[in-house]
């Protein structure tokens, strides 16, 4: 859906979206080099340096997820050492879970770090396989995939690992029209939920305006 509201509101002031799909670490990588323009998806903290938007693309939080078969109970931090967790290499959950991560990344009965385009996919084939026992994702993300997947009743959230925060769509810090990229996707923000085409981008993928 982000991308969806990229393309309508650039549109409007006559540029084309070209969207690519890569791994979360490379296309940070790419949008620092000024290969690419931006990043679809990213927290404050992912990209500290890259110019964002005032006005938000969206809020979502962290859930951990497990098989709704699986008796898997999450009761903070120490709890997560009993179980192998999926995660997606350089994203970054919050201050606590960051940290729980690093220090235990090379220990792979706790952390499975997995890179590339379907990570999400491979992820909860793990789950399925057993070899991991849950896996952090954006709730928005995880809603969408299982919504299109029909797959709601398998998999269940057991915990969240970060409250609410924004969104966005951030924009390579190497090029010169960022900061102008970032200032027409803030103001298009307010033009499209006045208009109802943010409503209707939403209601796709199953998503209510978060205002």
């Amino acid at each position: 859906y982000l991308i969806e509201i990229a393309e309508v509101i650039f549109k409007k002031h006559k540029h084309n979206v070209d969207y690519k799909v890569m791994p979360w670490s490379r296309a940070i990588s790419e949008a620092e080099k000024g290969k690419i323009n931006a990043i679809a998806g990213a927290y404050y903290e992912d990209a500290p340096d890259f110019l964002f938007p005032k006005n938000e693309q969206g809020k979502s939080r962290e859930l951990i997820f497990t098989g709704k078969n699986k008796k898997i109970v999450y009761n903070g931090i120490n709890s997560l050492y009993s179980i192998t967790l999926g995660v997606v290499k350089d994203y970054s959950y919050g201050d606590e879970i960051d940290q729980y991560i690093l220090k235990n990344k090379d220990q792979s009965n706790l952390i499975y770090e997995i890179a590339g385009e379907n990570s999400l996919e491979s992820l909860l084939k793990m789950l399925k396989t057993d070899r991991i026992g849950a896996l952090i994702e954006n709730e928005i993300v995880m809603q969408n995939y299982l919504f299109e997947k029909k797959m709601e009743n398998d998999i269940v959230p057991i915990g969240v690992l970060r409250d609410e925060v924004k969104v966005f769509i951030a924009f390579s810090p190497a090029i010169a029209n960022s900061k102008t990229y970032a200032e027409i996707l803030s103001s298009g923000m307010g033009d499209i939920r006045k208009t109802g085409e943010l409503k209707q981008i939403l209601a796709k993928y199953g998503l209510k305006d978060w205002k």
